[in-house]
């Protein structure tokens, strides 16, 4: 099913924002760990905001195509994890690479591996849960004016 140009813009806004917070929780969350002062997290994030947002597009992350009405529940949850993996797939190396040329340094693979794991999980889970509150508010993602009615 495809969308109108506005309820697509909007769902293309909101995803962009939940999965660019996604990268910045990470980034937060990495820093908190290892007790880094200097900086911030979005400093820390921005490679991967970066390279996020070079992929998502072009990989389809924030595709006109919507799940249709007739689609169960479950197929709307496992579009809404599946859709983000392969820009996760070309967004984390990328992100790591760029964070490491920054640094004047590549880090360990332990960063690489940790990294990919962290981003995958914040992601799916915001996609998950924005997938389930949207079905629990009625709407259809994309469809409509993109806001949530009551069904």
């Amino acid at each position: 099913v495809s969308v109108s140009p506005f309820a697509y813009s909007n769902l293309a806004s909101v995803l962009a924002v939940g999965d660019v917070t996604c990268l910045i929780v990470f980034a937060a969350i990495g820093r908190a760990d290892h007790s880094r002062e200097e900086g911030s997290a979005l400093a820390t994030a921005a490679p991967f905001i970066v390279a996020w947002l070079a992929a998502a597009q072009p990989l389809g992350v924030y595709s006109r195509q919507t799940p249709s009405a007739e689609r169960s529940s479950d197929n709307s949850l496992l579009s809404a994890a599946l859709t983000p993996l392969p820009a996760i797939a070309v967004a984390v190396p990328a992100g790591c690479a760029a964070r490491g040329l920054l640094q004047g340094y590549m880090p360990a693979l332990p960063f690489w591996i940790v990294s990919a794991i962290a981003i995958t999980v914040l992601t799916l889970a915001w996609r998950v849960g924005y997938s389930v509150a949207a079905d629990q508010l009625g709407t259809k993602l994309g469809g409509g004016d993109g806001t949530a009615s009551r069904e």
